[in-house]
């Protein structure tokens, strides 16, 4: 496998939380103001850092710019987000599973640029549709990404699917177990997750993610 020609994976990171840092740091995600679905939350953080050499630097810059070519819902905005929690930074979990990517994608002797969004969805009334993607079928934007599961709750739906540059879907899979992850190259790849529901419509539904984008340094 080559940076040039890879293309996606799906594969399963080693993301434990016997400390219970990362359930508690879904707990405190701000409101993402830019995501008005009705009768649906998104709630996040972010952090940016520059990795070389296996070293992650945390960069204080927090703002975050996608174009309107590339993302249809929420581009041309330029955004900024509460900044993932300081527990779970200094935890090295993010930096570890971060390193494994990094293996797994042929990147790890390469000096890279990454960004880390914390992601959750919830719906917050009955019969409320989830979008994770209301951008639908998309590139991010960035060299390579990855979608790393963490939790869902009560969710029917929420398929991740991986389209090639005509379009064409060659794969899906319902992430459900911590650790579950797909790497994507950006730069040849499309993905998106198909909108979801509460099973029993009297409890929220709710989906969570990390997704980290690549770019070259």
């Amino acid at each position: 496998m080559t940076t040039s020609n890879y293309f996606f994976r799906k594969e399963k990171l080693i993301l434990e939380d016997s400390s219970g840092c990362i359930s508690n740091s879904f707990l405190n995600l701000s409101k993402d103001e830019w995501y008005t679905i009705p009768n649906v939350q998104r709630n996040r953080a972010f952090a940016r850092f520059e990795r070389a050499d296996g070293l992650w630097t945390l960069l204080s810059d927090q703002r975050f710019f996608q174009s309107e070519k590339i993302n249809s819902y929420t581009g041309g905005i330029q955004r900024e987000f509460q900044a993932i929690d300081k527990r779970l930074i200094e935890s090295g979990i993010l930096q570890k599973i971060g390193e494994e990517q990094a293996s797994m994608m042929g990147l790890k002797d390469v000096p890279m640029r990454v960004n880390v969004h914390q992601m959750q969805i919830v719906a917050i009334g009955a019969g409320a549709s989830c979008q994770a993607t209301p951008e639908g079928i998309h590139r991010d934007g960035h060299d390579y990404i990855s979608i790393v599961f963490w939790r869902r709750e009560n969710v029917v739906g929420g398929i991740s699917r991986v389209y090639n540059e005509a379009l064409e879907c060659k794969a899906e899979f319902e992430l459900d177990e911590a650790g579950e992850a797909i790497l994507i190259n950006d730069r040849i790849g499309y993905h998106e997750v198909t909108s979801f529901h509460a099973k029993d419509l009297n409890k929220a539904a709710s989906r969570e993610v990390f997704v980290f984008d690549w770019n070259l340094l």
